[in-house]
């Protein structure tokens, strides 16, 4: 096409009629003179088509990158008309943006968004001036590079932003007044690129672009414009200053998403500047394998479980870059371990990507510089394509970098019709990589039903073929073998030490008429919880505990039970504790106050009654019936003379009779 008067013109000029700047980068053909291409040779007036040159603005005197390129233009013309590019700005090793990453990037691709950003600022105070009406101020007040005056290698010289400004009050125009409640939606953090969480957890960083401090803000936010949700934030936050607002947790399954924030009522008011009051993000959820930690005691072995994926196979690792998997399947069993251990799991997966046929028409092509371009974003294993041959034979199928090194290649005997080629191909992330073919291809082709680009979100993107996006060379319905995008997922199995239950007590045996009560004390490392059993009905949670037996004598197993935190290592033990009886009569004491006790040498509870007689055979206490409880029994006479008594115990198997001594103190 002729750029200079054809179709490239007219478009141009009906943007730039419309207030709309356009700025191109003059290209990297130089130091040759004329090396700046269509379409940035048009020239309608000083500033229509915008040419930028690349400087290098690290070193003393910004000079001009060696391979920015050249004017003049080739549409002809005298004086400013003829010369190119328009201005200059630093392209040398700038710092930018690089898939997911930064890099130092080189090239007037990268000075020619300086320009744009200074457009965009001098366009904040001054909205109502045209994109030509501020590229011309850029042009006319340039800091003069190179020959003096304006050439064709730095063009008018590296722009001056506050100059500009400067100019343009000068020509008569006045700032706008910044707005007073203006709340911007500058950036949305938690669900960028890939989100390796069902729950992501998004927050909108809100900007105060007015004049008065921002005191509150509502934010209405939505997942692929479906239902709105609300939240308000409130807070005290400077002119220029940001805050991030957390949402709530968005739960989602695997997929790809639009997350869209939207900024009302700044201060409670109808916001000034609605341009940048919304934002939106893409957000892909790519499927991966979750797997919740475990926690063992030391010596146990544990079977670790994946969420089962919807396509692909689990692997298990027990290295996060080891390449041989220890097993494969939803479930790992682990050996016994004596040390924490972190296992990891990743999906395998099979896709088939690209044109899927011939579909659409086309014909064979039997040259060798067609091929196929591609980006990848995550390791991947180009297994095998699908071809169709018009001539049998070997040939070579080549993987090639962007720069058109050959990374890989086979060659294979391919027969006449539909196949498939097995390739093999191990593929790293990055760009521009080229599939193509060495010798005559005689392979079909495809002109028509071509929709670039094929992608696999995260994985890979077939963006076009060198022949533009109308047609798709030789390589169908490629399959792909490739690990999740989210990599490993790391299972960790925490090993807790082994606990071993210690326990001392005293006194060693338990006597019924001497002794209150035993001290029971554990002597655990690592013990949490605790479970006592005295044997004797009763219980007890602490560590340290006294207990009282007032039963019989007898032997009573006792038990405890314990743990660490989380009762991961359990332990116990048992022992048999004795008590016993030390009375030497049946009465004690006696002679006695009132006060008696009578040991009636039981081991277990029985039936008794009790009579009891004065000296002289009256009945003072008629066949009182009890279960007894304990085999001391006390009896009270304290409010008896003094003198003597009988008591008569008859038990199931036996009768006791005793007599008691009743002294005043």
């Amino acid at each position: 096409v002729n750029e200079c008067a054809g179709v490239y013109k007219t478009t141009f000029d009906a943007v730039e009629a419309v207030g709309i700047a356009i700025v191109f980068s003059a290209g990297n053909g130089g130091p040759t003179p004329l090396s700046i291409t269509k379409p940035k040779n048009i020239n309608t007036d000083l500033v229509n088509v915008f040419c930028v040159a690349n400087v290098d603005g690290n070193q003393v005197g910004v000079p001009i990158a060696n391979l920015s390129s050249r004017g003049p233009s080739t549409c002809g013309g005298t004086g400013s008309l003829n010369i190119k590019p328009e201005v200059a700005a630093p392209g040398t090793d700038v710092r930018s943006c690089y898939k997911g990453d930064y890099s130092q990037l080189s090239g007037t691709s990268m000075a020619a968004p300086h320009v744009c950003g200074a457009i965009a600022l001098l366009k904040e105070p001054f909205p109502y001036l045209t994109g030509s009406e501020i590229k011309l101020a850029l042009y006319n007040t340039c800091f003069d590079l190179g020959s003096p005056g304006e050439d064709n290698t730095y063009g008018m010289g590296i722009i001056d932003l506050p100059a500009a400004y400067n100019y343009l009050i000068g020509q008569g125009n006045t700032p706008v007044i910044p707005p007073v409640n203006d709340a911007a939606a500058i950036n949305v953090l938690g669900v960028n690129s890939f989100v390796c969480d069902t729950t992501p957890q998004p927050s909108v960083v809100i900007e105060n672009r007015g004049t008065n401090p921002l005191t509150s803000s509502t934010i209405r936010y939505s997942i692929d414009q479906g239902d709105t949700m609300t939240v308000t934030w409130i807070g005290s936050l400077a002119p220029m200053d940001t805050v991030h607002v957390p949402l709530p947790d968005l739960i989602l399954p695997h997929g790809t998403y639009e997350f869209a924030a939207h900024l009302v009522l700044p201060n409670g008011v109808a916001d000034e500047r609605t341009f940048n009051d919304k934002i939106r993000r893409a957000m892909v959820i790519p499927e991966f394998t979750n797997v919740a930690s475990k926690n063992i005691c030391a010596s146990e072995s544990t079977t670790l479980t994946a969420t089962a994926p919807t396509s692909g196979a689990v692997s298990w690792f027990d290295q996060p870059d080891s390449s041989i998997a220890i097993a494969q399947g939803l479930t790992y069993s682990t050996p016994a371990l004596n040390t924490t251990t972190i296992y990891y799991s990743d999906i395998r997966d099979t896709m088939f990507i690209g044109k899927p046929d011939t579909a659409g028409g086309g014909n064979y092509q039997t040259s060798t510089t067609r091929y196929l371009i591609f980006d990848c974003f995550n390791p991947f294993t180009l297994v095998s394509v699908k071809v169709y041959c018009s001539v049998a034979g070997p040939k070579t199928v080549e993987l090639r970098d962007s720069q058109g090194n050959i990374l890989d290649l086979v060659t294979v005997s391919i027969p006449v019709g539909e196949s498939r080629v097995t390739l093999n191909f191990e593929v790293v992330p990055g760009l521009d990589y080229r599939l193509g073919i060495s010798g005559s291809a005689n392979l079909f082709r495809n002109n028509n039903l071509v929709f670039f680009p094929y992608t696999i979100p995260g994985v890979l993107s077939i963006k076009t073929s060198d022949q533009g996006p109308k047609f798709y060379y030789y390589y169908y319905d490629w399959e792909i073998a490739y690990w999740g995008p989210c990599g490993r997922i790391a299972a960790p199995v925490y090993v807790n030490s082994a606990i071993s239950a210690n326990v001392v007590y005293t006194p060693a045996e338990y006597d019924l008429v001497t002794d209150q009560e035993v001290s029971f004390q554990d002597n655990t490392v690592g013990a949490v919880s605790w479970l006592w059993d005295f044997g004797d009905g009763v219980s007890s949670t602490e560590q340290n505990v006294t207990h009282s037996y007032a039963n019989f004598p007898r032997t009573y197993n006792v038990e405890l039970f314990v743990a660490d935190s989380g009762s991961i290592c359990k332990d116990s033990i048992s022992f048999v504790y004795e008590v016993i009886s030390s009375a030497e009569d049946v009465v004690f004491p006696n002679p006695s106050s009132g006060n008696f006790t009578l040991d009636l040498k039981l081991i277990q509870t029985d039936g008794l009654t009790v009579t009891l007689y004065d000296i002289t055979g009256k009945i003072l206490l008629d066949g009182w019936f009890y279960q007894a409880s304990s085999t001391l029994l006390s009896v009270d006479l304290s409010s008896l003379a003094d003198g003597s008594y009988i008591i008569v115990v008859e038990l199931s198997d036996r009768k006791i009779t005793e007599r008691l001594v009743k002294v005043s103190d």
